[in-house]
């Protein structure tokens, strides 16, 4: 359901994880943690990121330091689009929040928090790398991201 708000929007949900992705790490953040952080391959990612740039979504710099890293950073464009996404996540909540309870909301949004933290334990050498976005739990939206 919320795919098809997204594409509504002209976002497919790898567009929406890059946008996300980045919202999450303050606007901007290298490729290889970009890659970290997210669920897509390294391949999509790079792919999904030059087509972003040239859609305006995002810019790209070449850092010199560290040597080869590509710091990627969300343009207002990128920003504006994220805020509209989210705002669809409405829709979503609305599908599963009538099923469930708050209190079960809120059981269920720290069940995944607590297993996308043990991914991220397995798969992230260094805490600091876990996203800082999470699942921030909204009681009143029932919000999963």
């Amino acid at each position: 359901m919320f795919s098809k708000e997204l594409l509504d929007l002209g976002l497919t949900v790898e567009r929406f994880i890059i946008l996300h992705t980045l919202g999450g790490s303050g606007g901007h953040a290298t490729l290889a943690k970009i890659n970290k952080l997210s669920p897509l391959e390294p391949h999509s990612v790079t792919g999904l990121i030059k087509r972003m740039e040239l859609d305006g979504l995002i810019t790209k710099e070449f850092l010199e330091k560290p040597k080869n890293m590509i710091d990627v950073t969300l343009t207002e464009k990128g920003k504006g689009l994220l805020e509209v996404a989210y705002e669809k996540l409405t829709v979503f909540d609305e599908f599963w929040g009538s099923d469930l309870s708050e209190k079960e909301v809120i059981q269920l949004n720290k069940l995944l928090e607590k297993l996308l933290r043990g991914n991220h334990q397995r798969y992230l050498k260094n805490k600091s790398d876990w996203p800082s976005h999470s699942l921030n739990i909204d009681t009143k939206k029932y919000s999963v991201l």
